[in-house]
């Protein structure tokens, strides 16, 4: 409205001047007119009146036009301001959008647009709000499912029998059970969010505190496989916060999320009765192994006489029998040999330790082993580089390699190759026997090192065996601080190694 005003006073103003100057015109032409005629001074005098109303009239033309544009610029500011003041109090919620003003001129088409806008958001704003509600309602349920299902994961683990414990992928402490809580080394209120191995003490069967990094989670957390410590036999000691201690097994499983290995869970067994049912199981054997040997010796040595004809000569029939005998005699001496030997192991039989000549004495070990591949026509390839001087007790390594010699020429074909060579490596010497035999199924590779087993390709066939040379060889081999391990592949072979560390001062 208030440049509709503008415009009209402005446009009167403007139709004065116009009037003005055609009058001037008029009365010069006039002027001229006379002045032809003798009027002159007439004339002169009209056109002195013409010029002065023409001037008067311009400036109160321009003066109306420039008050028109004043009251127009006045005018609209002020619907403006009225306006923005309708619109800010709709938006801080002070009145309701029909509180907008209208009929306001050209301004009417910004409020429709206002008014637009305004229905928009509220639209907006309620689907938004609605998803929100949804949403909310969808994250409640699912904080209500978790809530549960950790308050059910808590009670399960607090119900167990063992002790419990969760920690990090750091190996930090995050979850304890009552049972864990009451083996700890620290107070159970300082324990959270402290590394495993600093919350429980482990020993071995000496009382060494088993250092963090002989802790098997650092495998499970690094390599994302569940680890057991050993048991029943040399089993880890857990020492409580009142200096109390038990033998315990502990297995470490990973806690994965995705492909990541976020923690571990470890779970702490009390074999208390599993070890003294073991120590009495091996006094046992040892106390029977001993009671054995005098029997089963003079039965094989008589059997030995009757086959080799010194007590009268036999029948082609009774030769057989003997024979068998003689067999079954023989393998009833390795038994009972096999038993005793372990026994000694598990009853901490003292080594006597000494610095060897390496080559001399592998190639002395080598030479008495090799007479065992003779009865099925096998051949020996032995290589070894110059070995440094090493520190073990000689009757036990020479076992070891006897045992693994003798389970690479049982389980290979006639006539075939039996490899022992010999590597120097950082740290440490390594055996190695190889042998083209029946080779070890995957599922059977986890269990090969423990007592009285047999693998169930050589369960079936026709070779005899105890089950505890290789018992024997890992315990013998891990006494002496080394290792022991093989690389096979079923119906092609086996490659059984085993290391012994370098002395301090060739390390």
């Amino acid at each position: 409205m208030g440049s509709r005003v503008a415009f009209t006073v402005s446009f009167v103003g403007l139709s004065q001047i116009g009037i003005a100057v055609f009058l001037t015109l008029r009365l010069r032409e006039a002027y001229r007119m006379a002045e032809t005629a003798g009027t002159a001074a007439v004339s002169a005098e009209a056109v002195s009146l013409a010029n002065s109303a023409m001037a008067g009239a311009a400036i109160a033309s321009v003066s109306v036009f420039l008050l028109a544009m004043v009251m127009g610029d006045f005018l609209i500011a002020r619907k403006t301001r009225k306006l923005a003041r309708a619109m800010m109090r709709v938006i801080w919620k002070e009145a309701d959008p029909s509180a907008i003003p209208r009929g306001m001129g050209e301004l009417d088409g910004i409020t429709d647009l206002y008014g637009q806008c305004i229905a928009e958001i509220d639209r907006t704003k309620a689907a938004a709000a609605s998803a929100v509600r949804d949403n909310v309602s969808e994250m409640e349920l699912n904080r209500g499912l978790t809530e549960l299902q950790m308050a059910r994961l808590e009670a399960l683990l607090a119900s167990m029998g063992e002790a419990v414990v969760a920690t990090d992928r750091e190996g930090r402490v995050s979850f304890l059970n009552g049972l864990a809580r009451q083996a700890l080394w620290w107070r159970d209120d300082q324990v959270r969010d402290v590394p495993i191995f600093s919350a429980f003490q482990l020993e071995d069967e000496k009382g060494r505190i088993l250092p963090a990094d002989e802790w098997p989670i650092a495998e499970t957390l690094r390599e994302g496989r569940t680890a057991v410590t050993p048991a029943p036999v040399k089993p880890l000691y857990l020492r409580k916060k009142d200096n109390a201690a038990f033998p315990v097994k502990i297995t470490f499983s990973p806690v994965t999320v995705g492909n990541e290995v976020a923690g571990a869970l470890a779970v702490f067994s009390d074999i208390t009765a599993e070890v003294e049912i073991d120590r009495r199981k091996t006094e046992f054997i040892s106390i029977a192994s001993h009671q054995l040997r005098s029997p089963s010796s003079a039965i094989r040595m008589m059997t030995d006489m009757m086959r080799k004809g010194n007590l009268g000569e036999l029948t082609d029939r009774q030769q057989d029998w003997v024979e068998k005998m003689f067999m079954a005699s023989d393998n009833l001496t390795d038994l009972i040999n096999g038993l005793l030997n372990v026994s000694r192991l598990e009853a901490g039989a003292k080594m006597t330790s000494e610095i060897q000549d390496s080559n001399a004495v592998l190639d002395d070990i080598t030479k008495k082993s090799g007479v065992l591949l003779i009865g099925k026509g096998q051949e020996l390839d032995y290589s070894r580089p110059e070995l440094p001087p090493l520190t073990f007790d000689r009757f036990m390594i020479e076992e070891v390699v006897k045992n693994l010699l003798t389970n690479a020429s049982k389980y290979s074909p006639a006539g075939s190759t039996i490899k022992i060579r010999a590597e120097i490596r950082e740290g440490e010497v390594a055996v190695l026997i190889t042998d083209r035999g029946i080779g070890i199924p995957q599922a059977d590779r986890q269990q090969m090192f423990g007592k009285f087993f047999r693998a169930h390709n050589a369960a079936r066939s026709e070779t005899k065996g105890t089950g505890l040379g290789l018992y024997y060889c890992k315990t013998a081999v891990e006494k002496h601080g080394g290792r022991i391990g093989f690389d096979s592949e079923e119906g092609k072979g086996s490659t059984f190694w085993f290391t012994l560390p370098l002395n301090p001062q060739t390390a």
